[in-house]
């Protein structure tokens, strides 16, 4: 219960709002990264998802169509969030939103296993529509999650950082154990269809604990009116007046280009 404070008292009113909701947020954004990294393990583009396409055709290239699709859009979709994100009132509804559209992509992937049996161009058609989907609400999801948890979690970023990726990885441990086990005990391409329903579950239920778990502040939230034509000169000028940020983004890039090899490697170790 928020204890109740003279109007006068902004600053100190919108802190005690803050650690009112801080434990309940953080509690909620661990859940949610258990099940959100549960799901991204069974629909991941590095792995599941080129061995998918794989067992649906051996042509080489929608192996590489799955690397340039999901980068290629993913890492240029974040352009948009940045408008999206600064001129939202709620940084919380709007990462849902966004976040539903990735959910939309996971029930299509799942849809044409489908098609799998039958029309094989038809499930591969599918299978890319769904693809870009979720590759281009996946690129605007993560700055918009970010900014996002700026309005839940306002001490102890770093620790919360650690715990998430923790839980996360502890999830993608378990979400591997129960995507390898489908793979082996069950024919293709009910094999597929068992692994994308289990992460469309775990998808939504990761949703659903933001929904209702997260409690965002933003009375003291300021938001900024630029346009899409505005990015490129805003950009510009802090990659020449900040150095660090100038480097990060250089390793950033040259990270993202290697990328777009991971799935071939996969394949052929595998």
């Amino acid at each position: 219960m928020i204890p109740k404070i003279e109007p006068q008292a902004d600053a100190q009113y919108i802190y005690v709002k803050k650690e009112a909701f801080y434990k309940g947020n953080f509690i909620s954004l661990m859940c949610e990264s258990f099940f959100f990294a549960f799901a991204l393990t069974m629909f991941s583009p590095e792995n599941v998802l080129p061995v998918y396409v794989s067992s649906l055709s051996d042509k080489a290239i929608y192996i590489a169509l799955i690397s340039a699709l999901y980068y290629g859009i993913s890492y240029s979709a974040t352009v948009f969030s940045c408008v999206v994100g600064v001129n939202a009132k709620s940084p919380k509804w709007i990462s849902v939103v966004i976040c539903f559209l990735q959910r939309i992509g996971f029930f299509l992937i799942f849809l044409s296993t489908y098609l799998a049996s039958g029309n094989v161009k038809l499930a591969l058609v599918t299978f890319f529509v769904s693809l870009t989907l979720y590759a281009g609400s996946a690129g605007m999801s993560n700055p918009l999650f970010a900014q996002m948890v700026g309005t839940s979690i306002h001490r102890n970023v770093g620790t919360f950082y650690g715990a998430y990726n923790m839980v996360g990885a502890c999830s993608g441990v378990l979400a591997s154990v129960v995507l390898t086990q489908c793979l082996a005990r069950l024919e293709f391409p009910f094999s597929f269809r068992c692994v994308f329903l289990l992460g469309l579950i775990s998808a939504l239920i990761a949703t659903v604990v933001v929904c209702v778990g997260v409690r965002e502040v933003t009375d003291d939230r300021v938001r900024e009116k630029i346009r899409l034509r505005d990015i490129f000169p805003i950009g510009t000028q802090i990659l020449r007046e900040n150095r660090g940020f100038r480097n990060y983004t250089i390793i950033k890039i040259l990270v993202g280009a290697a990328e777009f090899a991971i799935p071939y490697y996969i394949i052929t170790a595998s």
